[in-house]
């Protein structure tokens, strides 16, 4: 499988330049077109079958409806001139819709806003939470099975075990639920977020009318008053605009700088044409009309936003881990539980008994506790993940990240700041680096001398940064402007500040602006005049004249720059500029545009004082006689200056070159043949006319100001006063032929710039084996740039053009594959692949997605999403980054989505599972190491907990395959599973990295899962195993002590009476259990028989007396039992009697119901007096057949009066009172006492022979005193099953504490880990004082079964820890001294 970890992706296709941009497009046309050449076809062959696959499932229908939504973004409505328009959509410009228009069109295209998609209601999120998912769904199914068991078992009382096991399976499920369903709580409604760009309302004409109405009522075809900082309600072409209109595209297309926009027809792409303008967008700048083209759904954003509601949620990787692991489990349990169920019915046909031990192995293969391990653990690291400014909304998607293989980060806002920020400055002919890292105090660098001081060139440089700008400083320290000028003051604020001790703001008040010529997309530049004082000149510029000068600062494209200057400034002195001069500026223009930047070239020039003098006083008003004149037959006006009258002419000619009538002349005519009268220059000018006292305007036609011909104007002489709004008609020089250029100064070069610590971030995601793709809507130089600023692209990452361009005189198709390693491929080539068939689109993906540095450029939303998932069809767990709502879609469609917190938009928010808080692109190589950290230790959590299934599942297998007692309970389980357990698996999400965890590769999903085979083999083969001979050393060390020897055991619970005291018939015909020294008793060997309390004596309990041990009705039930255990028991007393000297005598039909002897009935006092003989007075002779039972018994002390089972005790009371009853009275008969202590001589140890306690022979040789050990009544089997039980429970925890050690590493020892997690050392204490909580508390005793142990059975499964201890950390070592060896191949987990 094509695993993107392990193959680097990517090839490329560029685009040139666009118009606008500064740098020339003949520079970058080869490097930034590259046609890929076809490399290698991955899975071209797979992909082709899935296609036909999913057409046989019938899945093509909804395929091609999300490809709907995944096609571009189109309209023809940018290609029509404005008559098509009003055609195409029947609307007046001028007058708009009328209202029936607008009613039909809204019934066609419904009201404009964005359809909400159905959201489930928080009650059934939380059904879902509780109830979904194959986890929760098996502990619910296991959960049900023990209501059902309880619910079915006919005892009277019932076994509540299965009833509080179901409890306890239904809780945990629920409380995980509920607990997972708190975490995600947080709504995913992407609608919702795109809801929060309503507009206000705005105006609109109809009928020839400006109304105003809310967004949601525009129809297409609604003409829109377009004002600066409104936000877009619709998709609009724009019709009519200024020329400096722009728009904030970034959230739509990641483009950081403001779009121009134009009212002409265009024939690029919809997202790229300058007359379009979409919903949800801000207009920066200027002002128009706009005619609606797309409303509500249909809109940009609209697309966008049901392709992002659209785009399916893709399972994370540990949750299809974790799908994985679970149904492995269910698999190896169902198996199991499914095969021993049959097994069992086939043996004894007992469904409900079988259905228990069905449940029993299923619950002890099942890990019960891992879901809230891994919940609690993925939650614990989330919040950890929160520290370091990483918000997770979706749990599983912690574990992801670490997973990643591919990130795709969109550039703005993302690798870069979203802040145009000065990268570079030129001046004295030479390029130098600024800092990014703090713009507004960015001093250092090459700007300044040895001794502090600044360097000439480069101060009036700022100075021009400083006031030939826009951009200004709110109070509060915000900038307001656009992105450029915005980068430009606060590039020049820090040098300002260092030189002048100033703020820019009262820096630039103390040059006042005297004029300006604003910005516009047709000049490409900006021009102002400000006063100079004598005090800021600078340099050369410092005058004896102590007058104010006059001085021009002047910003804009290069090209158009230079062109205006004749001198460059070098060390602070002006040189000509001569063609090499230029051609070197020019080369620097290159090599920083080359660099993504967007540079300007700046100039200025200080006027000459005596000519532009700014320092006179203004002339006072006057006013004159009203419409003075001069009687003229010719096209004159008069001018009074100095008390005489000056005849000016007008002649001047139109556009037409028809000359123009003496009213269509402008006031500028005037001044300009003035001043050839006078010398006066004409901005010093100051012309009056008649009464009114106003001051004549240049651009004033005398038709306005009524003048006409012999009209007399008054000159007075004032400051100069700079004006005209062109090139053409400025008053001042502007390097028109035949006068003075300016001087060119230097270059600024903006960028939106890499954020501090993301070139070392990807270097690192590098190192991990995680390639970063940069995906933008921006443009392909600038997108390539910031590329190899922030390592994406590395200093060996040659495109296919510059490899051409060097080696082969720039022909591409010479270039082999392995010879370039960097593709940058822009949207338009990768539209026309899309459009074409499937095996060409794959092919493409195929041929794009090999290349170690990749980028793509110009991207759509749309696209985006197409790309991650062309990633996740070659093997990626990909990543995606961004914060506009062009991410939106691709965010959902990942395996993990990343916003930004700060810069993120809602709606890129909303559809992410993380959030960077500080909005850095390094903080996720945080994560990745966290979310490796977690996967590490899930693994190490899941080793942990599959080690304690064996010794819980070996009891069900030796129970149902050797009949022995079963040496753990089902609570018990759970007891592990959900209790001593639970905690130290969680402690291991706090175990800290191993030291190699940044240096892996990324993990291939299809190999290195969370639960693999040889982690299998560790758990259960290999310590598991060592758990279960620990557990079963301790069951079989304290039923020992009770007597049973391991031989016993086999098949001593083949009859499921053992410990079964609910039962009515087991209880009372199994009541004893007899086994047999086999050296006393050859006819009984090592086999035990269950009997019924057979005795023949009296007892006083309850106020009762004379109430018999056993009587003729349960003698009579007896014999009617042909279960397995009494007819065995039968056949075993016959043989007895026969060996006692009762031969044919005594036979196996007499001990049937209906037998009788001498043909007589056989009653329970007939067969007492003739063969059983337990009376006291009897059952010491010789053929009494009670005697010879308590004869041939194990003894409990030896011959030398040693105590040999100290554990064996006998209880004053039993469960005979659940099948005996008074029959008088029908109450219960109080428990029968046993018959056999002898409490005055051994407290609490048996007696079954009653002798003296005196040894002595007795006629038949036999040895009185000694204690038997049998026969032991039920109460006594209970209690030491239950202990035997706890002390494997114990055990358990004993050895789990070497589990947890040992699985705090993979690889090293523990002793270079440590044990410095202080959570694990705590919860080693915590499930410690947890097991004894359980065994010696008494309420715990009775809920669980539990019992109180001997501090010695504790210490019984030691060694066992210990072995498991020295076991792994030989393992370990031989693995670290043979890496790559047998040991490491197949037992590293």
């Amino acid at each position: 499988r094509f695993h993107m970890a392990q193959q680097n992706l990517l090839v490329s296709r560029d685009v040139p330049l666009g118009e606008g941009d500064i740098a020339p497009q003949k520079k970058y046309s080869s490097s930034d077109m590259i046609t890929a050449a076809q490399e290698m076809k991955f899975k071209q062959d797979e992909a082709h079958r899935r296609r036909k696959k999913r057409k046989k499932e019938g899945k093509k229908a909804e395929d091609e409806s999300k490809n709907d939504l995944k096609k571009a973004y189109t309209t023809t409505a940018h290609e029509k001139t404005k008559d098509e328009l009003m055609k195409d959509f029947n609307v007046d410009f001028a007058k708009g819709l009328h209202p029936a228009q607008v009613e039909e069109l809204r019934q066609t295209h419904g009201w404009n806003e964005l359809t909400p998609t159905k959201q489930d209601p928080w009650w059934l999120k939380l059904l879902k939470s509780i109830f979904g998912g194959f986890f929760n769904q098996l502990l619910w199914a296991g959960s049900i099975l023990c209501f059902v068991a309880y619910g079915v078992d006919p005892n009277d009382p019932k076994d509540r075990t299965n009833l509080y096991l179901g409890i306890v399976l239904s809780s945990v499920v629920t409380m995980t639920g509920c607990f997972g369903y708190y975490q995600e709580s947080k709504s995913a409604d992407i609608m919702e977020s795109f809801s929060k760009f309503a507009t206000q309302k705005i105006v609109v004409l109809r009928s020839g009318t400006e109304v105003k109405v809310d967004p949601r009522e525009l129809v297409p075809g609604d003409i829109v008053v377009l004002s600066y900082g409104m936000q877009l309600p619709a998709d609009i072409r724009v019709i009519e605009c200024s020329p400096d209109m722009c728009v904030d595209n970034s959230s739509l297309t990641g483009e950081s700088d403001p779009q121009v926009r134009k009212w002409t027809p265009s024939t690029v792409a919809p997202h790229e044409a300058e007359n379009l303008a979409f919903f949800g967008t801000m207009l920066l700048k200027g002002k128009g009309l706009g005619l609606v083209i797309n409303t509500g759904d249909t809109t940009f954003m609209g697309r966008t936003a049901a392709l992002a509601c659209a785009t399916e949620n893709v399972a994370t990787p540990i949750a299809r881990e974790i799908k994985d692991f679970v149904t492995k489990v269910s698999v190896i349990a169902f198996a199991l539980g499914i095969s021993f169920f049959i097994i069992g019915m086939v043996t004894d046909g007992k469904l409900v008994k079988n259905i228990i031990n069905l449940i029993g192995i299923i619950v002890a293969n099942v890990p019960e506790g891992l879901l809230a391990t891994v919940t609690v653990s993925l939650t614990l690291t989330a919040r950890r993940m929160d520290s370091k400014n990483v918000q997770v909304k979706n749990l599983e998607s912690v574990e992801t990240l670490g997973s990643t293989s591919v990130i795709c980060s969109d550039k703005t806002g993302t690798l870069t700041t979203n802040i145009m920020t000065c990268q570079h400055v030129y001046y004295d002919l030479q390029e130098r680096e600024c800092d990014t890292r703090s713009p507004n105090e960015a001093v250092e660098g090459d700007f300044y001398y040895e001794d502090g001081s600044v360097r000439a060139s480069f101060i009036r440089l700022v100075r021009i940064g400083a006031l030939c700008n826009n951009a200004k400083f709110l109070d509060t320290g915000s900038i307001v402007g656009d992105a450029t000028e915005t980068a430009m003051i606060k590039f020049a604020s820090g040098h300002v500040h260092s030189k002048y001790h100033l703020g820019v703001q009262k820096y630039r008040n103390l040059h006042e602006k005297l004029h300006e010529i604003p910005f516009n997309s047709t000049n490409k530049w900006q021009i102002s005049m400000h006063r100079l004082t004598p005090n800021l000149a600078l340099g050369s510029e410092q005058k004896e004249d102590t007058r104010d000068q006059a001085i021009i600062v002047f910003k804009g494209a290069p090209e158009r720059v230079l062109a205006m200057c004749d001198t460059y400034l070098y060390d602070g002195e002006a040189r000509e500029l001569s063609k090499e001069t230029r051609d070197a500026i020019l080369d620097g223009v290159l090599q920083l545009g080359s660099q993504g930047e967007r540079v300007l070239a700046c100039a200025d020039l200080v006027l000459d004082v005596n000519q532009y003098d700014i320092s006179k006083m203004e002339p006072p008003i006057e006013r004159f006689e009203h419409n003075e004149s001069q009687s003229t037959t010719e096209q004159l006006v008069f001018v009074e200056y100095n008390s005489e009258l000056l005849p000016i002419r007008l002649n001047e000619s139109g556009e037409d070159g028809n000359p123009l009538e003496l009213e269509d002349h402008f006031v500028k005519h005037i001044m300009k043949l003035v001043e050839a009268e006078t010398n006066m220059n004409s901005g010093c000018q100051r012309l009056f006319y008649s009464d009114t006292g106003d001051l004549l305007e240049a651009e004033q036609t005398l038709r306005e100001l009524q003048i006409g011909q012999g009209s007399i104007l008054h000159l007075r002489e004032g400051p100069f006063k700079f004006n005209g709004t062109s090139r053409e008609t400025a008053n001042w020089p502007f390097g028109r032929s035949d006068e003075r250029g300016l001087t060119f100064v230097g270059l600024m070069a903006m960028i939106d710039p890499p954020r501090p610590g993301v070139p070392e971030a990807v270097k690192k995601c590098q190192t991990a084996g995680i390639k970063v793709v940069m995906v933008t809507g921006d443009h392909p130089v600038t997108a390539k740039a910031i590329a190899q600023k922030v390592n994406i692209i590395g200093p060996d990452g040659e495109t296919k053009e510059e490899v051409a361009n060097r080696k082969y005189g720039g022909n591409p198709t010479l270039v082999k594959p392995h010879e370039y390693k960097a593709v940058v491929t822009p949207g338009h080539v990768l539209q026309d692949m899309l459009d074409k068939d499937e095996d060409e689109v794959t092919e493409f993906w195929n041929e794009v997605l090999q290349k170690p540095m990749v980028v793509f450029a110009r991207t759509s939303p749309q696209q985006k999403l197409l790309i991650v998932q062309a990633c996740q069809e070659r093997g990626a767990i990909v990543a995606v980054t961004g914060d506009g709502v062009n991410d939106a879609p691709a965010l959902k469609k990942a395996d993990i989505g990343i916003a930004m917190g700060i810069t993120g938009t809602d709606v890129a928010k909303e559809a992410a599972d993380m959030i960077l808080k500080d909005d850095n692109f390094a903080s996720i190589v945080n994560g990745v190491e966290e979310g490796r950290i977690i996967f590490d230790n899930l693994k190490k959590s899941i080793a942990y907990t599959l080690s304690s299934n064996i010794p819980e599942i070996a009891p069900f297998l030796l129970f149902q395959i050797l009949g022995i007692p079963l040496p753990l309970s089902t609570v018990m389980i759970l007891l592990v599973d959900l209790g001593t357990d639970l905690a130290p698996a969680i402690s291991m999400a706090y175990e800290g990295r191993e030291s190699d965890i940044m240096k892996r590769r990324p993990r291939d999903p299809a190999v290195n899962k969370l639960v693999t085979m040889r982690l299998i083999s560790f758990a259960y083969l290999q310590i598991g195993m060592l758990q279960a001979i620990a557990g079963f050393y301790a069951y079989f060390t304290v039923l020992n002590g009770f007597g049973f020897r391991p031989g016993h055991l086999i098949n001593l619970d083949r009859y499921r009476v053992f410990n079964d005291y609910l039962k009515e018939a087991k209880l009372r015909d199994a009541y004893y259990l007899w086994c047999f020294d086999p050296n006393e008793n050859t006819i009984a060997g090592s086999t035990c028989y269950y009997l019924p309390n057979m005795y023949d004596a009296e007892f006083t309990a309850g106020g009762l007396t004379n109430i018999p041990y056993y009587t003729d009705e349960e003698f009579q039930a007896w014999r009617a039992n042909n279960d397995d255990y009494a007819s065995d028991a039968k056949d075993f007393v016959v043989k007895m009697a026969a060996d006692v000297g009762y031969t044919d005598t005594l036979t196996r039909e007499m001990l049937n119901s209906g037998g009788q002897l001498n043909g007589v009935d056989l009653t329970w006092e007939l067969f007492e007096a003739t063969y059983w003989k337990s009376a006291p007075a009897l059952e010491t002779a010789d053929d009494s057949l009670f005697g010879r039972f308590s004869r041939d018994t194990w003894h409990a002390i030896s011959a030398q009066d040693v105590v040999l089972y100290p554990n064996r005790r006998c209880f004053e009371e039993d469960y005979s009172r659940n099948y005996r009853q008074n029959p008088n009275t029908g109450d219960d008969l109080p428990n029968v006492p046993p018959p056999f202590c002898n409490v005055a001589d051994y407290e609490f140890k048996p007696r079954t022979w009653r002798y003296s306690t005196e040894a002595q022979d007795n006629a038949n040789g036999a040895l009185n005193g000694l204690r038997s050990l049998f026969p032991m009544q039920t109460r006594t089997r209970v209690e030491s099953l239950a202990m035997s039980n706890s002390a494997y429970f114990i055990s358990i925890i004993v050895v789990q504490w070497a589990d947890l050690m040992i699985c705090k590493t993979r690889i090293r020892s523990l002793f270079e880990q440590g044990m410095s997690n202080t959570f694990m050392n705590y919860s080693l204490f915590f499930e410690t004082i947890l097991g004894a909580f359980l065994v010696y508390v008494p309420v715990s005793n009775t809920v669980t079964g539990t019992r109180p142990l001997r501090f010695t059975w504790w210490t019984s499964a030691v060694p066992f820890s210990l072995a498991i201890y020295i076991y792994d950390e030989l393992r370990k070592g031989w693995i670290r001294k043979n890496n790559g060896g047998w040991l490491h191949r197949n037992t590293y987990w």
